[in-house]
């Protein structure tokens, strides 16, 4: 993981692409100071969805790089659609 500069957003080596729209680029935002201390996020620079609110950078890393289990959608889709054909 890449160090981090006070006063700047910073891209981390350790950041899965957007699961969004699939930039390669994704930021770790500079943290929020709060009453309960300070709170880390990571968002996308093109589509602009966001993870924040976790007392530590390594925790919003890793929430971002969480995805579901691979091909979990398309079967949704496909189950789904299955089910309209006799409709």
């Amino acid at each position: 993981m890449t160090e981090r500069s006070v006063g700047m957003a910073i891209r981390s080596t350790s950041l899965l692409a957007c699961p969004f729209c699939g930039d390669d680029e994704p930021m770790e935002g500079e943290p929020d100071e709060t009453a309960i201390g300070l709170l880390y996020n990571v968002h996308c620079r093109v589509c602009t969805c966001m993870l924040d609110g976790f007392t530590s950078q390594r925790a919003a890393n890793r929430a971002w790089n969480k995805r579901p289990a691979n091909n979990s959608i398309t079967d949704i889709d496909a189950a789904e659609r299955q089910n309209t054909k006799g409709d």
